[in-house]
């Protein structure tokens, strides 16, 4: 078969309209088959679902095994990385790093939890749970140990009844023997219970 060049042209110039030919025939039929569309939508909804589901299963499973890097990795993963606050697998993510953050800052790798912690607070700078294990990592870092401290007392203030920034907190003032102000968290403590 030798292509001419009125061949050529004519391929060129009918292979668009039969796209627009095809676009303009779907959304004729889109309100005709809305049914199956929709099931479509939930379909893909619910596979993106299952995937973050698996993955997550995943990480949990390296916690568990007491692979921190490995959980680490697989959350800086393309998938993993493109989640953001808004997203359906958001609550997911937000579970991960909770537990990788509670794991580093029980090994003291004060490091780490300051990079992790970071990221959170990137996804949502509201996070309490994020603000609490960034001023705790900070608190232990050898030149910003003053603003940790600061930042433990100023989320303390504002959240009174956030157990995790207090008991930072907590372990701040114990670590210092300032049981002053051990004895005003714990008053502190009674009256909200």
């Amino acid at each position: 078969l030798i292509l001419t060049k009125l061949t050529i042209k004519y391929l060129a110039n009918t292979l668009p309209a039969i796209g627009a030919i095809l676009c303009l025939l779907f959304l004729v039929l889109t309100p005709y088959y809305e049914t199956q569309l929709n099931d479509l939508g939930q379909y893909l909804v619910e596979h993106h679902n299952r995937v973050y589901r698996l993955e997550a299963k995943k990480i949990h499973a390296h916690l568990n095994d007491g692979q921190i890097d490995s959980a680490i990795k697989s959350l800086e993963n393309l998938d993993w990385a493109s989640v953001l606050y808004n997203d359906r697998a958001y609550p997911q993510k937000r579970r991960i790093l909770s537990l990788l953050c509670k794991k580093l800052e029980a090994m003291k790798d004060y490091e780490k939890l300051f990079q992790l912690a970071s990221q959170w607070r990137q996804l949502d700078d509201r996070d309490i749970e994020a603000m609490a294990y960034w001023y705790e990592a900070l608190r232990h870092s050898p030149d910003q140990k003053k603003e940790g401290l600061q930042g433990l007392i100023k989320g303390s203030d504002q959240f009174p009844s956030n157990a995790l920034m207090t008991t930072f907190l907590f372990k701040a003032y114990l670590e210092v023997d300032d049981h002053e102000n051990v004895g005003k968290l714990l008053d502190r403590r009674i009256e909200i219970a």
